[in-house]
């Protein structure tokens, strides 16, 4: 959960509750129309 003033880069997981695999941002990318894909693992490898 994201909580303003508490991290200065925040982390956010979003996981799909009927697969519950979690979407990774490739690349761990910040721009606009960044390439995503569902992982098995929280920690996808970014």
């Amino acid at each position: 959960m994201y909580r303003p003033g508490v991290d200065a880069d925040p982390e956010f997981k979003l996981v799909n509750r009927n697969s519950g695999k979690y979407l990774e941002i490739l690349g761990a990318s910040t721009t606009d129309g960044a390439g995503a894909t569902p992982t098995a693992s929280a920690n996808g490898g970014n």
